[in-house]
């Protein structure tokens, strides 16, 4: 919607009468839009670089200006829209086009503000396939926001051409060709669809679910989903777990073999595919030979899935090692954070995996109860405070972090960066740094120089 609001807030704002409008409408869409963005515009981009540009460049996903980019959605919409639907409709449509604009650069025509309506709609779609196609990511559910404009896009191209039979070979002929059109695009659409939801074998998501809630009931649980496919990914599982009040999520990982260690070490619940494992297919089969060779693992199921392959369902053994905790890790990375951009770097290179290992952050509580413990003991543990102020980060809280970083700014003040990481906590809460305090000696030249 980038492009159409600003055409219309640049129309608006060149006519007097329409000024006001624009300026309130700005107001009401900040009014609504800043308190959120003001809590969340770290999280946006973060998490914007992770699901577009990394997951893109994971994927091997065309580059945002190459021709194959440029054409991507392109080719889907035969299959999205129907050639049936198409055809005819985008030739009506383009016809419909070029007799509008035509109406539009004679210099005679009336101001009458007919057709304008079609092409804001135009505009509208062409804005959304443009701003589609050049995220780096491409998937076809991205381009679904598009998909009902170019709907109404075709019908118009359809009325355009039915209006010209009429013209042409009288109402019956008109009529006629709807009706073919409506019984075509029909039955395609229909037999497109049904074709589409058919599963041979059945999808085993329910199965596995109702498997997985009779072992662990209604306690906290991170499965870790190996497969990863447009109709099999840890986003069905944490839909399906999560439904009816359950508190079983997905989670990805693996797809990189420097984090097959710590899969291998910590996690309890995996789900595993045999043959095709869909994204990063051989690193993914890696990891579930490695699973499937190491004794402190079990199968419990198994159901058959599509092309040949089969889901199933591992553990960790009862008898196995239990998963290493990353509480003491977390309170190590945490203290590490003294020494700066090597202690920050520590910190994201570990965050990220154990925050997919452990998809309900229970390390977190465990923390916060032991380092609120330690500071009733001594106030000024570095550990807990180091820790705390880590939490509040990672909890979007700068509220909480700024707290946490201003103790230890006073308890260390020959350390720079525990008032670099509160100088960044309050920018990320929109509030201005303050500036540090002038020492003795600077203030005593200050004196004697005037």
């Amino acid at each position: 919607m980038l492009l159409p609001a600003l055409w219309a807030a640049a129309m608006g704002l060149g006519r007097p009468q329409r000024r006001l409008q624009v300026l309130a409408a700005l107001g009401l869409v900040l009014a609504l839009i800043l308190p959120w963005l003001q809590h969340n515009w770290i999280t946006t981009i973060g998490g914007t670089n992770r699901a577009v540009l990394e997951s893109a460049a994971q994927e091997g996903d065309p580059p945002a200006f190459s021709l194959a980019s440029l054409l991507w959605y392109l080719r889907l919409w035969p299959e999205q829209l129907g050639l049936m639907n198409g055809l005819p409709g985008l030739v009506g449509g383009l016809a419909a086009a070029t007799s509008s604009w035509r109406k539009h650069l004679q210099p005679s025509a009336p101001e009458t503000g007919q057709g304008w309506d079609w092409s804001w709609l135009i505009g509208c779609a062409f804005s959304g396939w443009l701003f589609t196609t050049l995220s780096p990511n491409k998937d076809p559910r991205y381009i679904a926001p598009v998909l009902p404009l170019l709907v109404l896009l075709l019908a118009r191209g359809w009325w355009v051409l039915l209006l010209w039979f009429r013209a042409r070979w009288g109402r019956k002929a008109a009529l006629a060709m709807l009706g073919l059109g409506l019984i075509g695009g029909a039955t395609t659409t229909a037999a497109e669809r049904a074709e589409a939801l058919e599963r041979k074998p059945p999808f085993p998501m329910a199965e596995l679910i109702r498997v997985l809630r009779q072992r662990v009931g209604t306690a906290p649980t991170t499965v870790i989903v190996i497969p990863t496919t447009g109709d099999f990914n840890q986003s069905n599982v944490t839909v399906f777990g999560r439904s009816g009040g359950g508190e079983i999520v997905g989670r990805e990982i693996g797809k990189r073999a420097q984090d097959h260690p710590l899969v291998l070490r910590e996690a309890e619940w995996l789900v595993l595919a045999t043959g095709d494992q869909g994204t990063h297919r051989e690193v993914s089969r890696q990891l579930s030979r490695q699973v499937r060779s190491d004794g402190r693992f079990e199968r419990l199921s198994r159901w058959s899935w599509n092309e040949g392959r089969s889901i199933e369902l591992w553990r960790r053994r009862a008898d196995a090692p239990a998963p290493t905790r990353f509480d003491q890790r977390f309170i190590g990375l945490a203290r590490g954070m003294e020494q700066g951009p090597r202690g920050l770097a520590a910190v994201f290179a570990s965050i990220g995996p154990e925050h997919q290992l452990d998809g309900h952050f229970r390390y977190q509580e465990r923390v916060a109860r032991w380092a609120n413990e330690k500071l009733r003991i001594n106030p000024d543990d570095r550990d807990a405070l180091w820790s705390l102020a880590l939490l509040g980060v990672l909890q979007n809280r700068p509220m909480v972090a700024s707290q946490w970083f201003s103790r230890l700014e006073t308890l260390e003040p020959a350390n720079p960066w525990p008032a670099a990481y509160h100088s960044v906590v309050l920018l990320a809460d929109w509030r201005a740094p303050r500036p540090p305090p002038w020492p003795r000696r600077h203030k005593i030249a200050m004196t004697s120089r005037f």
